[in-house]
């Protein structure tokens, strides 16, 4: 994947599967931070390692910035062969949505990159996703269409704060 900066006529190659931006407002800052997260599975020194960055794009000189982070992205064991193919970013809940190809759906905080949730969505490889305003949705390699809708959203965060 390659990131490209028009101010400064710069681009920069990154090593990941699925990116996404956001707007993110850092305490001190009056202007909001561009953020970039991006999921990857590489070999490093023979080992397999999957992980979740987000970092802040063009600082804010003289301003609070965003601090780097970085989570592993956990596969149980029948999932080594997985890889990201989708990551969506909830604005409304400050949420990364992070999704498999053998249909994993994870859920990371996008200010600490916590892990938050972590559920398999299908049985069958996805094939694509898309944001909408409503829903969240995929569509699997046999053309079935799935929906998160915001109301499951709502639930589901209800009863992880709960926990």
């Amino acid at each position: 994947m390659q990131l490209f900066s028009v101010d400064q006529q710069h681009s920069q190659a990154l090593k990941a599967h699925v990116a996404a931006f956001a707007s993110f407002k850092v305490a001190g800052n009056e202007n909001p931070s561009i953020l970039i997260s991006f999921a990857s599975k590489t070999i490093t020194g023979g080992q397999l390692t999957s992980k979740l960055h987000v970092i802040e794009l063009g600082a804010q000189p003289g301003k609070p910035g965003f601090s780097k982070k970085q989570a592993d992205l956990f596969f149980p064991p029948d999932f080594q062969d997985d890889f990201p193919v989708s990551m969506q970013i909830s604005h409304k809940y400050s949420l990364i949505y992070v999704i498999t190809k053998l249909g994993l759906l994870l859920f990371y905080d996008l200010e600490t990159a916590t892990a938050v949730y972590r559920n398999r969505i299908s049985l069958d490889p996805i094939f694509l996703t898309s944001e909408a305003t409503a829903a969240v949705g995929s569509m699997l390699l046999i053309g079935e269409v799935k929906c998160c809708l915001q109301l499951s959203m709502k639930l589901l965060l209800c009863r992880l704060l709960v926990d």
